[in-house]
């Protein structure tokens, strides 16, 4: 178990690097929305570049909440090989790691939909551009 969970805690290392990069392109939405000719091009581009930031504020909520989801279940698989644990303790700590879990997953859930958001504003935005 532990080994599983050292493996999900590299990865997920790996992909919060990913967004780190991908949060610099930041900088890039604002130099398109200076050369942006139109208000309302300027006002969609905008709208993306804050749907794109909502959605790495999202996920740097789902790092911190499954960093401490990791956390609780280090702690409870420590007490499950430990002979001495309180029963009591044991469930006391199954259901803090599930409430995390549940946590957790309300966070993905609202990823996926900010994901869905980003993808459509970019298809019209991209659609519109190539209109002109």
């Amino acid at each position: 178990m532990e080994e599983s969970l050292a493996k999900r805690l590299a990865f997920l290392d790996e992909e919060e690097n990913s967004i780190k990069k991908a949060k610099e392109s930041e900088a890039a939405f604002n130099e398109i929305i200076k050369k942006a000719d139109e208000e309302k091009i300027q006002a969609e581009i905008t709208e993306l570049r804050d749907s794109v930031n909502h959605r790495y504020d999202l996920h740097s909520d789902f790092v911190k909440n499954y960093k401490t989801l990791t956390d609780l279940q280090k702690e409870l698989y420590g007490m499950l090989v430990d002979e001495e644990t309180e029963v009591s303790k044991l469930q006391e700590k199954v259901t803090e790691v599930n409430k995390q879990n549940e946590n957790v997953k309300e966070i993905i859930n609202s990823f996926n939909e900010a994901t869905g958001t980003v993808n459509k504003l970019k298809e019209a935005l991209f659609n519109k551009l190539a209109e002109k």
